[in-house]
């Protein structure tokens, strides 16, 4: 992302990128052939999004790499489906799974978690992402 970012001088180009990049690198997980194509992947690149905007705008990796592993302990510990890429015996074992559902619930949970840490940690507004790279 930064080698982009010194390359094309933005922010955002190197965030669509290696966001793109993040969900195909997941394209071969069980979830895509179980949620669809379009599901998976608006839930892949934008967990991709998700945490190159917390990368971008908290400055470091440190807080994308924590979310990454929760997000992965919680699917293998706490709930899971048979269709998951983590088969671990978890708490909870779903049997239906709702993609459209699933896609819609994450969005609102994404927006919702970067509003309340930009408020915690004083990020700068949304649309600095989109203002080019100062010399």
């Amino acid at each position: 992302m930064q080698g982009l970012a010194i390359v094309t001088q933005t922010r955002f180009f190197p965030l669509f990128i290696t966001s793109i990049i993040f969900g195909l690198v997941h394209l071969r997980n069980p979830e895509v052939k179980e949620f669809g194509l379009p599901n998976a992947m608006i839930q892949y690149i934008g967990f991709g999004l998700l945490l190159g905007i917390v990368v971008i705008m908290d400055g470091g990796l440190e807080m994308a790499f924590g979310i990454h592993a929760i997000n992965n302990i919680y699917a293998s510990v706490f709930v899971s489906y048979s269709g998951s890429v983590l088969q671990t015996p978890s708490l909870i074992s779903s049997t239906q799974i709702d993609s459209t559902y699933m896609s819609i619930a994450f969005i609102a949970a994404a927006l919702i978690f970067l509003y309340v840490s930009k408020i915690i940690f004083k990020w700068q507004p949304f649309g600095w992402i989109f203002k080019p790279l100062s010399k």
